[in-house]
């Protein structure tokens, strides 16, 4: 269930950061704390 809802939350961030925001440091700094 956790790595659903983690992928779910990912895939938002992700997109929310690279529409927001030119940094993509972002979207991967919050992947390695969902990790």
């Amino acid at each position: 269930m956790w790595s659903q809802i983690a992928t779910v939350f990912l895939a938002i961030g992700i997109f929310l950061t690279e529409f927001m925001l030119p940094a993509k440091s972002l979207g991967y700094l919050f992947s390695i704390a969902l990790t």
